[in-house]
């Protein structure tokens, strides 16, 4: 379970935890959104414009650590990983925009997540099969990654 997790096992407490921190994170990035560009892409600027990069990037280290532990609780390593990397780097393929590519990133685990739930328990239903809910999901990132890789291939290849 720590490895795949079980999110057929989630309690009330684990999705309290889990929407805090969402809440949490949401606050610090409409908050502080300017300030977390500014002191990623140019810390000097930043310092200059009397803006201190070490205490951002602590606070999204802190951001960062406080939700990997909380959705490790939740719902295992594998998941974590996957939709810490797999989301984004979809939708940087689909946009070089970076407020459209975080929301373009949420949006894509949200629905890899509700077809990987939704395909789990067809599986189960229909066929039988108690098959890692957490693992299809993450099988739903792996597919979603490999169509977008293959669309813009197959775009490039068209146009050039």
């Amino acid at each position: 379970e720590v490895v795949m997790g079980n999110m057929d096992a989630l309690q009330k407490d684990d999705l309290f935890l889990v929407l805090s921190i969402l809440l949490l994170n949401l606050i610090c990035v409409v908050l502080f959104y300017k300030e977390y560009v500014i002191t990623t892409f140019d810390s000097v600027l930043a310092h200059g414009l009397g803006i201190s990069p070490v205490i951002f990037t602590y606070l999204l280290m802190s951001q960062v650590s406080l939700t990997v532990v909380g959705a490790f609780r939740a719902v295992g390593v594998v998941m974590v990983l996957a939709l810490i990397t797999a989301p984004p780097l979809i939708a940087r393929f689909l946009t070089h925009d970076l407020k459209k590519m975080i929301l373009l990133a949420s949006l894509i685990g949200i629905l890899a997540s509700f077809i990987g739930i939704a395909l789990a328990r067809h599986l189960l239903s229909i066929n039988s099969l108690a098959l890692s809910t957490a693992g299809i999901v993450v099988a739903t990132l792996t597919f979603l990654f490999f169509i977008t890789l293959f669309g813009i291939y197959l775009k490039k290849r068209i146009f050039v």
